[in-house]
């Protein structure tokens, strides 16, 4: 996402969710353009018109059900933060606990 190690300590979790969703707005965007791109060139050639999918969506689907591949693994990673998170917690609770 085009941050240092040292950025991504210094972001609060809001402004991290922020750059996660505009990256994600991002590759959905370049997945479009290469869908748009790939069905161009498949009607371009394409001999019979009958047969050929009707719509854009038809023959590369990005939404398939109002959730992406990328909303997916989006989703996934950011299960895996907050496990990784509560782990966190936990971990400095008992680091508290042990000085007290």
């Amino acid at each position: 996402m085009g941050m240092t190690l040292g950025d991504f300590f210094l972001l609060s979790f809001y402004d991290l969710m922020l750059l996660v969703e505009s990256h994600n707005n991002n590759k959905k965007e370049q997945w479009y353009h290469t869908r748009f791109i790939a069905y161009a060139n498949y009607c371009a050639s394409w001999a019979n018109p009958k047969k050929r999918p009707k719509s854009i969506n038809q023959y590369m689907p990005i939404d398939e059900d109002g959730e992406t591949i990328i909303d997916y693994d989006i989703k996934r990673m950011l299960e895996n933060f907050e496990i990784a998170r509560e782990e966190y917690k936990q971990k400095v609770l008992a680091k508290k606990q042990l000085v007290n």
